[in-house]
């Protein structure tokens, strides 16, 4: 399969800048004004299923006290999803010593872990911020309602507060 220009560029740009605001926030974090803080944007895709809830609500909420004005981005599926991804991808890669795979029900259970999340939304995975449904094929529609119905993956972005909600 042959990458065109136009794809290989909507891939490199979110990884450059992921990793450019990953290396600000390590090696800069104290020096950061408020004003730069707010330009960083977190983006993890297919990371946070490896770990446990909880570990996932700290890591959230240590963020939010953090990045007062920062935003985080990630994808999430349903448990019914993350047993399938179990099933299928870990074992294909030969992956097993994973136990913990995070879950999502929808957005509506993550927005009371902090009073510093200013604004939780949700967009479709598959349709979310670039609806390709009209412009594919038969099979590749009937993949994007699986992954909307019956797994429910989503992309999920937290807006963080600098005030604590009252």
């Amino acid at each position: 399969m042959i990458l065109n220009e136009e794809l290989l560029t909507g891939l490199l740009i979110p990884f450059i800048g992921t990793a450019a605001g990953a290396s600000c926030v390590f090696f800069l974090k104290k020096d950061l004004k408020v004003s730069v803080q707010k330009a960083l944007t977190g983006f993890a895709a297919g990371v946070f299923y490896y770990f446990q809830k909880e570990e996932i609500k700290k890591l959230f909420k240590k963020m939010a006290e953090s990045f007062p004005e920062g935003v985080l981005v990630f994808d999430c599926c349903n448990e019914l999803g993350a047993k399938m991804m179990r099933k299928t991808w870990l074992k294909e890669a030969g992956i097993s010593d994973v136990s913990a795979y995070f879950s999502l029900k929808d957005k509506s259970e993550i927005e009371g872990w902090s009073n510093r999340f200013k604004r939780v939304s949700e967009r479709s995975y598959m349709r979310g911020y670039r609806d390709i449904y009209h412009d594919v094929g038969f099979f590749h529609k009937l993949m994007l309602v699986f992954c909307d119905r019956l797994v429910k993956m989503r992309i999920i972005r937290i807006e963080f507060g600098k005030e604590e909600r009252g």
